[in-house]
C-alpha cells in the first residue's frame, strides 16, 4: 500500500508595526523595535481575525521537500 507523504511549505509574511521614540528614526534601538513589535502582537490578539487581515497573503512560499 502506498503512503502519500504530505509536503511541508515555508511561507513568508510581512507585518507592520510602529515605534514611538525621541529621535528621527535613524537611531531606533533594538529594545524600541522589540517593544513596538510586542505591542503590535498584543493588539492583534484582542480582535479575532485581525491578525489574518494584518498579515495578508504570504509574499513568498516554497516547498521544503524540493531539492
Amino acid at each position: 500500500m502506498d503512503h502519500y507523504k504530505k509536503g511541508k511549505y515555508n511561507h513568508a509574511f510581512d507585518i507592520a508595526f510602529e515605534v514611538i521614540s525621541d529621535n528621527k528614526g535613524e537611531d531606533v534601538t533594538e529594545e524600541e523595535l522589540f517593544e513596538g513589535l510586542m505591542n503590535r502582537i498584543k493588539s492583534l490578539r484582542k480582535n479575532e481575525g485581525e491578525i489574518l487581515e494584518a498579515c495578508g497573503m504570504p509574499f513568498d512560499t516554497y516547498d521544503m521537500d524540493e531539492d
